[in-house]
């Protein structure tokens, strides 16, 4: 795929900022963000160009678990575990199995003891239908149900506004859920307050990351939560 200049730059500054220990947002194949302090360059709308062909070797945004109903997400803090999001899901919701999920930085030896489930989270999905290289999934419209479900759920909860969401600046990852099947996990990822920096320079905003478990086959969000990779 061509990169044109614009695009070209993007990426050399993406490249700049891993190299000053922040992970910036490429694009949903290599998307790397994993902590609060990550940066993300806004781009143009159309601006949006992958790091890597789409399918190819997908990157690996982190690990997840379902906590065991005897434990608690504080007991995996004790074990040595950072526990990066929680999220609960609802009674009411459809198809919930009323699970405590968690994002954590890794898994300890102690992760069997205190999680009924855990697994690794790509930021590809493994179905093809749902595959994209675009920044919104805008090109893959069988991901737009899921998305349009989470962006509602988490605008209802309260946790960003519409124009956040919306914002050219953010980044959606739709995610098989590795702990349980026919669950995906969505992550919107939406810029926060701008981080000062040298004039001229690009405009670099602070990283925020909101989750939601939906179900593929009824596109029921049964839990939404916020936190990081």
């Amino acid at each position: 795929m061509r990169v044109n200049p614009r695009n070209a730059a993007l990426l050399v500054i993406a490249a700049a900022l891993v190299g000053l220990g922040a992970r910036a947002i490429t694009n949903g194949v290599g998307a790397s963000h994993a902590s609060t302090s990550a940066l993300t360059v806004v781009p143009s709308k159309g601006s949006r160009a992958p790091a890597q062909a789409c399918g190819q070797n997908p990157a690996v945004l982190g690990t997840v678990g379902i906590v065991r109903p005897s434990a608690a997400p504080s007991d995996l803090a004790a074990a040595g575990m950072t526990v990066r999001a929680t999220l609960t899901e609802s009674s009411q919701a459809v198809g919930t199995h009323r699970d405590t999920f968690v994002v954590l930085g890794s898994a300890s030896s102690a992760a069997n003891s205190l999680l009924s489930a855990h697994g690794v989270v790509l930021a590809q999905n493994a179905d093809r239908s749902l595959l994209s290289c675009d920044y919104h999934l805008a090109d893959s419209p069988a991901a737009q149900p899921y998305i349009a479900a989470a962006k509602a759920a988490a605008e209802g909860a309260g946790l960003a506004s519409a124009t956040e969401l919306n914002s050219d600046a953010s980044l959606y990852l739709l995610s098989d859920d590795p702990t349980r099947a026919g669950r995906l996990l969505v992550t919107l990822d939406i810029p926060g307050p701008v981080v000062p920096g040298p004039a001229n320079a690009p405009t670099l905003h602070s990283l925020r990351s909101i989750f939601a478990l939906i179900w593929k086959s009824t596109d029921s969000v049964t839990a939404v939560g916020e936190g990081t990779w």
